[in-house]
C-alpha cells in the first residue's frame, strides 16, 4: 500500500524535476515578479490613491472652513457696511424722480419745472419733449429743453431755485439771448437743459429689496451658501450711483 501511495505522488514532481536548477530559479523570479505585480496594481496602488484622494479633499474642507471662520469673524463688519448701503440708498432716492419708468419720471420732471416757472413769475415760452438716456444697469437720465423769457434780475433766482432744488436736477446747457422791448428795457431769452435722474434697474440689477433681505438673513446668522463660496456680496452697490449723485 505504501509502494503505491508513492507511486502516486511522484507524477506530481515529474514536470518540474525535468527543469534544471537555473530554469526553476528563473520561474520562481517570474513567480514572484508576477506575485508583486498583482499586490502592486491590484492593492497596493488604490490604497495610496485612495489615501491621495482622502488627503486632498480633508485639506479641501480644512480650507473650506477657515473661510466659512474668516467670514463669521467678519459678519459685523459685512452686516455694517450693508446698513450704510442700506441708508444711503434710502436717503438718496427720495432726491430722484418719481416714477418707476422714464413716463412717469418726465411726468414729474415737467411738473417740477412748471412749478418752478410759477413760483418765480417767469415766462415759460416753449418745452421740447423729454430725452431719455440709459446711464448704466440701475439709472436712467431724464433730459428737458426749455426757453423762457424774463428779465435778468429774475433769472438768477430761477437757475439758483433749479440748482438747488431738493430733488437732484443737474442744469447741462444755457443759452441766454436777448430781446430789447422799450427803450431801457431788455429781457433775456435763455435756452436750459436741464436733467433729472430715475432709479430703474434692469432684469441683471437686483432691486434693493433683496439687500433687505440679505442683511435679515446676516442678523439671523445664516449664510447662502452657492457651491465651494459663500455669497457676501450686497446686491445694492453704491459705486452704480452716478458721480453727481454719490
Amino acid at each position: 500500500m505504501k509502494l503505491a501511495l508513492g507511486k502516486l505522488r511522484v507524477p506530481k514532481f515529474k514536470k518540474w524535476a525535468r527543469f534544471s536548477p537555473r530554469e526553476r530559479a528563473l520561474l520562481l523570479v517570474a513567480a514572484g515578479v508576477g506575485t508583486v505585480t498583482v499586490l502592486l496594481v491590484f492593492i497596493v496602488f488604490p490604497f495610496v490613491d485612495s489615501q491621495k484622494r482622502m488627503a486632498e479633499e480633508l485639506e479641501l474642507k480644512k480650507e473650506t472652513l477657515r473661510r466659512y471662520k474668516e467670514i463669521v469673524a467678519e459678519k459685523e463688519l459685512y452686516v455694517r457696511r450693508l446698513e450704510s448701503a442700506n441708508k444711503l440708498l434710502r436717503e438718496r432716492s427720495t432726491r430722484l424722480l418719481a416714477g418707476d419708468n422714464p413716463s412717469l419720471a418726465s411726468t414729474d420732471l415737467q411738473r417740477l419745472l412748471n412749478d418752478l416757472v410759477a413760483r418765480n413769475t417767469i415766462e415759460l415760452q416753449r418745452m421740447d419733449p423729454p430725452r431719455v438716456k440709459v446711464l448704466n444697469e440701475t439709472y436712467q437720465q431724464i433730459s428737458i429743453q426749455f426757453q423762457t423769457q424774463c428779465m435778468p434780475q429774475q433769472f438768477v433766482p430761477f437757475l439758483h431755485a433749479l440748482i438747488t432744488h431738493e430733488k437732484l436736477l443737474t442744469v447741462d446747457d444755457v443759452n441766454i439771448s436777448s430781446l430789447k422791448i422799450g427803450q431801457n428795457v431788455t429781457k433775456i431769452r435763455p435756452l436750459i437743459t436741464i436733467s433729472g435722474y430715475l432709479y430703474a434697474p434692469t432684469k441683471k440689477e437686483e432691486a434693493p429689496r433683496r439687500a433687505e433681505v440679505r442683511l435679515e438673513h446676516w442678523k439671523a446668522g445664516r449664510m447662502e451658501d452657492g457651491g465651494d463660496q459663500v455669497s457676501i456680496l450686497p446686491a445694492f452697490r453704491p459705486s452704480s450711483l452716478p458721480r453727481m449723485f454719490q
